[in-house]
């Protein structure tokens, strides 16, 4: 699962953002695949980037398909309907404590946000880690997947 290959394979235009997109976002599901089964329709995801990609673009190659956004349509999940590729863009990977080490890292190198995280208790300083089940399920999905595809 990577993000740049679509850009670059597919001539999609990168577009930066103008703030860090950043903390836990509320995703919805737009066309299912297994690497999203068993998740509910709604469910929340680690975001930390600068860039998005250009929508109409994606939308306009027929071999990619848009299966989550956030519910402010920020992409979540792009696969490739022809091949076995997936593009994820947020960070499943993260549990709370590594999405706050970033967030103290980003602090640390441009002297705080500009935009106040998603999702933080600001009291603590600590993200809401609402999306443990999420990167569970997800990646159980993944690997299943990646086992379906060395069968074949």
């Amino acid at each position: 699962m990577q993000w740049p290959r679509c850009i670059i394979f597919f001539g999609i235009e990168k577009l930066s953002l103008t703030h860090k997109y950043f903390g836990g976002y509320s995703q919805r599901i737009q066309q299912p695949t297994p690497l999203l089964a068993d998740l509910p329709r709604h469910f929340i995801a680690p975001h930390a980037r600068y860039a998005e990609v250009n929508h109409d673009q994606v939308n306009q190659v027929a071999a990619l398909a848009v299966n989550a956004t956030t519910t402010t349509d920020e992409l979540f999940l792009l696969t490739q309907q022809d091949q076995p590729f997936s593009y994820l863009f947020a960070h499943l990977e993260y549990d709370g404590p590594a999405l706050q080490q970033e967030f103290i890292r980003e602090q640390a190198a441009w002297g705080g946000l500009p935009a106040q995280p998603v999702n933080y208790d600001l009291a603590t300083g600590q993200p809401l880690f609402s999306w443990e089940t999420t990167s569970q399920r997800f990646f159980k999905n993944w690997l299943t997947q990646v086992q379906i595809t060395e069968e074949i």
